[in-house]
């Protein structure tokens, strides 16, 4: 199953990405020259984005009711962008000019993954879920182009203000939206509720989508950030607000708190304070103390982001695996339930580690301590190592 092998390369790009967060946190010339820079393409290429790409190929054909358009295309994919994103990695560490190659092989990868999501959703009916997954798609092209600019030159034209516009693209139109249009679709079902106002959701779709090009616009421009930036952080809220209502809402069936949605909980908290926190360094980026940016994306990008996708991951990967191996066995020979492919336990001991990991982190940048920024980094580093376990011990297991 092509998603199953997405999701599988991503948790050890997440491996990756935590360990070199560890190493930089000791010491940021410890093992390349351009260290950084490998952390953040292992995290947000290898690991949110493959993850998203896995997670559509899947999704958007189940909500559609229909087929992916080509199985073999996406193949060739999978290993176009694994070579782009290890040839990106390997040259930034090695400070190599074939950054410029690496980088047109992940954009082609990344083209090719819109060609094929808009040949399987072209001329469907989208519901709420799928609006977020489209517009996605053309916010990754204008981080895909801008991402081989910034790789030619990258202090283009306008310097940057095209970094800053590509950065809030990929985290907010790419990545964010995304991360919406699944939760709108997953949180409902596995918290076994109806989904708030519905017509509200459809509101804040298009709020939210203005917030975000008018953001991106705005930067490129270098003026106008302040109203979109606003528009953006209301649509945001609205987003947890509906979510925080819908959880709120009567359960259809009782039963204990899912440990996916127990990991979208936190994530939503997260979010909020990153969108507070995205408010207070636009108005003053030296108002909060130590390193508040630096802590404000760490903050985004495992809080918000994995903390999410590691949640959604212990809902998709056990029934992808259940329905490859188990599905055609069902009513023929005994088959054991979803649940009994991972330990909940495990789940829960990863939770806390990520989220105490973090929490410890995020003090540690703002009271700059490194000694506790260190610590902190490595109890992260364990959740993560834990969950690649668990994950590979369910798509592996001989059971």
């Amino acid at each position: 199953m092509i998603t199953l092998r997405y999701f599988s390369a991503a948790i050890l790009y997440f491996a990756v990405a935590v360990t070199l967060g560890v190493v930089l946190s000791i010491d940021p010339y410890l093992i390349g020259f351009r260290t950084k820079a490998a952390h953040a393409h292992a995290a947000l290429l290898g690991w949110v984005t493959l993850t998203i790409m896995g997670a559509m190929y899947q999704i958007v054909p189940t909500i559609l009711g229909g087929q992916l358009h080509s199985q073999r295309l996406a193949g060739y994919q999978f290993w176009l962008m694994n070579l782009g994103i290890v040839g990106l990695f390997l040259s930034f560490l090695a400070g190599a000019k074939t950054v410029v190659l690496f980088g047109v092989i992940t954009a082609l990868a990344g083209y090719l993954f819109v060609y094929i999501m808009y040949r399987t959703v072209e001329r469907k009916k989208l519901n709420l879920p799928m609006k977020f997954f489209a517009a996605v798609l053309v916010y990754f092209v204008i981080v895909v182009t801008l991402g081989i600019i910034l790789s030619i030159n990258p202090y283009p034209i306008s310097g940057g203000k095209v970094i800053t516009a590509h950065a809030h693209a990929a985290l907010l139109g790419w990545v964010t939206l995304t991360i919406m249009g699944a939760m709108y679709q997953m949180l409902p079902m596995l918290a076994l509720k109806e989904l708030y106002r519905p017509a509200l959701a459809e509101k804040q779709f298009w709020l939210i989508n203005l917030g975000a090009a008018g953001l991106f616009l705005s930067f490129l421009a270098g003026k106008g950030t302040t109203l979109f930036g606003i528009i953006t952080a209301l649509a945001s809220y609205l987003f947890v607000y509906i979510m925080y209502r819908t959880l709120r809402t009567e359960q259809k069936m009782k039963q204990p708190l899912d440990i996916s949605v127990k990991y979208f909980i936190a994530a939503l908290v997260y979010f909020s304070i990153v969108l507070a926190l995205g408010i207070v360094l636009s108005i003053d980026p030296y108002l909060l103390p130590g390193r508040a940016i630096t802590a404000h994306v760490h903050l985004a990008l495992i809080g918000w982001v994995s903390i999410t996708i590691v949640g959604a991951m212990y809902h998709l990967v056990p029934m992808l695996v259940w329905m490859e191996r188990y599905g055609e066995k069902l009513g023929k020979e005994p088959v054991p339930a979803i649940k009994e492919l991972y330990s909940e336990r495990a789940a829960n001991v990863q939770f806390w580690l990520l989220n105490l990991g973090l929490l410890g982190f995020f003090s540690g940048l703002l009271a700059l301590q490194r000694t506790a920024m260190i610590i902190s980094g490595t109890v992260i580093a364990l959740g993560a190592y834990y969950f690649a376990y668990e994950m590979y011990k369910i798509l592996y297991s001989k059971r």
